[in-house]
């Protein structure tokens, strides 16, 4: 599935701290910590205290968007040559610490939420494999990633629900009533994160015929349709006020507002990294706020 890392990677002289945060960016650190931030908050909106579920969480992000970075290499040679160079260059390091996180992620679910929580892990693995595997029969479209909306569809339900429901397996029961409004605002607020990265994706997306919606549908369409999810996300938390903490379902309308603000300004946007560093700067809030309610 598509990484959201962001940066450049440049070998000139650059300070060792700014080094040091590309170098991190290329792998997925970024989203290793959105994938905590996601759970933990997961977990304040259904009231639920685990400090395993963030760690599981994390451990299978960075497994997933480093194994996806090592099979897109040819796709990411043009949307992101930089990421690209740092994953041909510390190819075996990035493949076999990776393969732990997968193993560790699976050893704590396991540990901590029994045959339920194992399970769960394995849904953004087998998520990917249907990605990118030539499933769909067509001259136009061979791969689930390749097909307009289902794309992002899939990358958003698959962390979506095991983010969702990982901390169910570990931490207690909740009703599918309180579950369900969860599964949807992270799926929403997934899918629109995933389509403002596709905006930095254009060229290498069209060339390599992936339908994504700004390649698609061009940028200013691409605009209208991710606020007006915004608003569904909005109306989402509102409808789950009376299941929901007040005040998680108060930071849900927060960060709605300002995620359209930022989707309201991407064509004025110069440096598109910082867009995407401002993008996951969402999840960081929400996770903040969950640290505060749980």
């Amino acid at each position: 599935m598509k990484s959201h890392a962001t940066g450049h990677y440049t070998r000139g002289r650059l300070p060792s701290i700014e080094r040091t945060v590309q170098f991190a960016n290329h792998l997925s650190i970024v989203q290793t910590g959105v994938a905590a931030a996601k759970v933990v908050f997961a977990m304040a909106l259904l009231s639920i205290s685990s400090v395993v579920a963030p760690i599981v969480g994390a451990l299978m992000a960075f497994a997933v968007y480093n194994g996806n970075n090592l099979a897109d290499l040819e796709e990411d040679a043009v949307n992101k040559p930089a990421c690209a160079a740092v994953t041909v260059r510390w190819k075996r390091e990035i493949a076999v610490v990776s393969a732990a996180a997968a193993l560790a992620a699976i050893a704590l679910a396991a540990y901590a939420g029994g045959l339920v929580a194992l399970g769960i892990v394995f849904v953004p693995v087998l998520a990917c494999g249907l990605y990118s595997l030539p499933l769909v029969p067509g001259e136009r479209a061979d791969r689930l990633k390749d097909v307009f909306g289902l794309n992002t569809a899939l990358v958003a339900a698959a962390w979506a629900i095991p983010l969702t429901y990982l901390p169910v397996a570990i931490g207690g029961q909740v009703p599918l009533s309180h579950t369900v409004p969860v599964v949807a605002l992270l799926f929403l607020r997934t899918f629109i994160s995933v389509e403002v990265f596709n905006v930095r994706d254009i060229a290498g997306d069209r060339a390599s015929g992936v339908a994504t919606l700004p390649a698609s549908l061009g940028l200013p369409a691409t605009k209208h349709v991710l606020i007006f999810l915004d608003g569904v996300a909005l109306a989402v938390a509102i409808a789950a006020a009376d299941v929901l903490p007040a005040v998680a379902v108060v930071a849900v309308l927060a960060v709605t507002v300002y995620s359209m603000g930022l989707t309201a300004i991407l064509d004025r946007i110069n440096n598109f990294q910082l867009a995407c560093l401002a993008k996951d700067g969402e999840y960081v809030a929400l996770g903040v706020v969950a640290l505060l309610v749980i």
